[in-house]
């Protein structure tokens, strides 16, 4: 029964068998860097942020199962460890699998914060290395050696058409059963942020495949509604 995931979310990442020139006439860069200290960023960070997206469920034959509403949003601006980071209060339905709770912005790129228990942070460990070069490898969080796959990666989602900075996270003990998720590929906009993350993992059999899709359908700031 299940429906076939729409072909651009399927095809753009899993098999890479479209490509896009640009983005949409429409896209601006409506947010400026929120830190405004100069340096560059692959995902903004201010206090109000919340991105809506869509979670779709996926099984062996690439079918989706089911569909979930969930909202990333960033509620506080705190204090970690001397860094002062945003708070992602991240709907329940998503993990730190595909985010850390606490992120913010360093020269190096994107850096974040676990919270593990009470009162217990794990951190910093860097999420995307940005500005970056096509095949730079480095190791981030949970585990996982991440690699920037593309710059330049054309990706289209409910919000729109993009083109993405493209990290593959794959976790190398997976088959010797250290984690359930054995690879998360990441797609930022570096005026929207995230804006698809594909995590893969064991299913039912134990085997390695895609479990689920996480993608923006809308980016709301302080100031109103941006599609």
């Amino acid at each position: 029964m299940g429906r076939k995931l729409t072909i651009a979310i399927i095809a753009l990442s899993v098999i890479g068998l479209i490509y896009m020139a640009g983005c949409d006439d429409d896209d601006e860069d409506f947010i400026t860097n929120p830190d405004d200290n100069g340096h560059q960023i692959v995902m903004p960070l201010a206090a109000g942020l919340e991105w809506h997206g869509t979670i779709y469920y996926i099984d062996s034959n690439l079918d989706t199962t089911d569909m979930a509403s969930s909202i990333i949003n960033i509620d506080t601006i705190e204090v970690v460890a001397n860094d002062t980071v945003h708070h992602l209060d991240i709907d329940v339905t998503l993990d730190s699998s595909v985010l850390p709770e606490y992120l913010y912005n360093s020269d190096s790129g994107l850096v974040g914060y676990i919270e593990e228990g009470v009162d217990l942070m794990l951190g910093p460990y860097t999420v995307a290395e940005y500005p970056v070069v096509q095949g730079e490898v480095f190791e981030s969080y949970l585990g996982f050696r991440t690699q920037a796959v593309s710059t330049r990666h054309p990706v289209e989602v409910p919000a729109g058409s993009f083109i993405t900075v493209y990290y593959r996270s794959i976790h190398p003990g997976f088959s010797s059963g250290q984690s359930d998720i054995s690879q998360i590929d990441r797609y930022f906009d570096p005026t929207h942020g995230l804006v698809r993350a594909d995590i893969w993992g064991r299913d039912q059999t134990l085997s390695n495949r895609l479990l689920y899709i996480w993608s923006l359908d809308t980016l709301i700031v302080d100031t109103g509604l941006v599609k």
